[in-house]
């Protein structure tokens, strides 16, 4: 598997997205994150606020939260936390606390 910095030399105008995806029923579903910054910041301490945010399956909003995360630590966010009790979508964003 490709380091996420041998990417970014790959593709100069390649950009970080948010990500998303859609949600199980009921709440069921887990959101798994990684902070991989240090492979992109080689020897530098990024932490980022994770942030996400649910959304019921006619697009409103049900809930966000938001968590702290250091270099290379990882976060599993069950749905329901997001208050999400039907099918919808997860928007994940994590932003450098540079």
């Amino acid at each position: 598997m490709a380091q996420l910095a041998d990417l970014l030399r790959s593709y100069p105008g390649f950009q970080f997205p948010t990500q998303f995806c859609l949600a199980g029923a009921y709440g069921s579903s887990v959101i798994c994150f990684q902070n991989f910054y240090d492979q992109v910041f080689r020897d530098a301490e990024v932490p980022v606020a994770l942030q996400l945010f649910g959304f019921d399956g006619s697009g409103v909003a049900v809930g966000s939260l938001e968590r702290e995360l250091g270099t290379g630590e990882a976060a599993h966010v069950n749905c329901s936390e997001l208050g999400m009790r039907e099918p919808g979508l997860v928007a994940v964003a994590a932003l450098p606390r540079f």
